[in-house]
């Protein structure tokens, strides 16, 4: 698909009242058609314990989650880098490992078709939802993703992907930074006002759009 296609879908996708008042969960498996959805936990149940939808892993293919928040620098600009915990799910679920999600709400399921993950922010009091989007693959080998996830796709359980989020949120991938380190330079530079840090910033931006090339974009929802 086209980006436009994809920037579409998304926004098709987020003026569903549906999304936005649904609040056992924020993560959700946009279908290859454009126009169906899951949330993710569901999807995962179906085809992990329903063998007439185990063919939906092969058909996902967005990753999006969606949640409501106060104004940050980092959630606004940078939103991909926010939750190393989300980007190793996805690049897990795309590889085909799963967990036991009835029991399990840290896990993975797999989804092989995966192509993009999405993160979106609603900025509180307002209608605006920031969102960027990535390839998923492009995003983990600039990651390193590949060096701390098992090689073979296999069960796997919370402790397992709660550790190598925890390896990931260490990864100096920012010009030299990690993600902890990044984040706090940012948030300290735009809220702080710590003017010395205006070169680490100026590094931090380009090597975060270097590692995801994300596409943003800003939606006004039209939903009560």
């Amino acid at each position: 698909m086209e980006k436009e296609n994809q920037y579409e879908i998304i926004e098709q996708f987020l003026q569903t009242s549906s999304v936005e008042n649904n609040y056992d969960e924020n993560c959700f498996i946009i279908m290859r058609d454009g126009k169906t959805w899951y949330g993710y936990y569901d999807f995962g149940k179906s085809v992990l314990f329903d063998d007439s939808k185990k063919s939906l892993s092969d058909d996902a293919y967005i990753y999006i989650c969606y949640n409501e928040i106060p104004f940050d620098p980092v959630y606004y600009y940078y939103p991909l880098m926010t939750d190393t915990e989300l980007l190793v799910r996805a690049y897990l679920s795309k590889r085909g490992f799963y967990s036991n999600v009835k029991h399990e709400r840290e896990g993975v399921m797999p989804a092989s078709g995966l192509k993009y993950l999405v993160k979106a922010y609603k900025l509180l009091g307002s209608k605006d939802v920031v969102v960027e989007f990535t390839d998923i693959d492009t995003m983990g080998k600039n990651i390193n993703l590949p060096s701390l996830v098992p090689g073979i796709p296999r069960y796997i359980n919370d402790e397992e992907v709660l550790e190598v989020s925890a390896q990931l949120a260490l990864q100096r991938v920012f010009n030299g930074f990690s993600f902890v380190e990044a984040e706090h330079i940012i948030h300290d530079y735009d809220m702080l006002n710590v003017k010395s840090y205006a070169k680490y910033v100026e590094d931090i931006k380009y090597a975060y759009r270097q590692i995801f090339q994300p596409y943003r974009a800003i939606y006004h929802l039209k939903t009560k």
